[in-house]
């Protein structure tokens, strides 16, 4: 095929799409015209939708050109005399109203169909785009929630990284929830103002919510005084024992005059 022909109707499917895949879309449909090759988009890319309709018309273009080709190389129609001429002419023309009836007729369905068919995956698009922001809102809002519970507060973005690589669901945060309120009252998180908590990035990245606490061990008691193993006594209730009789000898001679002490 030595050219490429737009239909009207292929025009108007292409124009509804931005400048830049108006610009794919035609250039894929030279490649495919004059070499065969079809484009090599993702599976999800939109123009798919229109690029069958494309490479319709070119293949019919095409089957045209070539029954043109092959048609000249023969040498084109033997000669024929007036009549049968006129006859010929007559009958082409009569073919070709209704030919060019049924070419507008078609255009009319074939754009009905491409204006339907646009608007349905613009439709499409248009709500794909709505849920994906509608999930984007409520994956940040259970983040939040995560991050005013967890007690440590760094690198913010590399937890909203990872939190986007979980995507948990509203049972797994409560499942992470529960293990943050119990694990802010293991000995590893409450030692030395709480420096051994890990980064909230890193407790997502290893699944820390999936850790076992360790059993509490209830603390020793201190020593117990030996002195309040016993009972204390009490002396105040209790008569002073009798001085010494040498003690008493000796007072009894200060108190007469005496040796002094």
């Amino acid at each position: 095929m030595e050219y490429l022909t737009m239909f009207p109707e292929s025009f108007a499917a292409v124009r509804r799409y931005s400048p830049e895949d108006r610009c794919y879309l035609y250039e894929a449909m030279g490649e495919y015209a004059f070499s065969g090759q079809e484009p090599d988009w993702p599976e999800d890319d939109l123009k798919w939708y229109v690029w069958e309709l494309l490479k319709q018309r070119i293949d019919a273009a095409k089957r045209v050109s070539e029954a043109r080709s092959v048609s000249g190389s023969k040498g084109g129609r033997p000669k024929q005399t007036e009549a049968t001429e006129s006859k010929e002419k007559q009958k082409k023309a009569n073919e070709s109203k209704e030919k060019q009836t049924e070419a507008t007729e078609s255009k009319k369905s074939s754009e009905s169909e491409s204006e339907s068919d646009a608007e349905s995956e613009s439709e499409k698009d248009t709500n794909a785009r709505t849920r994906t922001r509608e999930d984007a809102k409520v994956l940040l809002a259970r983040f939040e929630k995560f991050w005013s519970a967890y007690p440590r507060h760094t690198d913010k973005q590399r937890a909203v990284k990872a939190w986007g690589k979980i995507r948990p669901d509203d049972t797994l945060l409560d499942r992470m929830l529960a293990a943050i309120a119990q694990q802010r009252q293991s000995d590893q998180w409450t030692r030395d103002g709480g420096a051994y908590i890990p980064h909230p990035s890193t407790w997502l990245t290893q699944q820390r919510w999936l850790d076992e606490m360790p059993k509490a061990v209830p603390r020793q008691q201190g020593k117990t005084v030996i002195a309040q193993q016993y009972a204390q006594r009490d002396y105040s209730q209790e008569a002073p024992d009798d001085p010494p009789e040498w003690m008493m000898a000796r007072w009894q001679e200060i108190q007469k005059g005496g040796e002094t002490a």
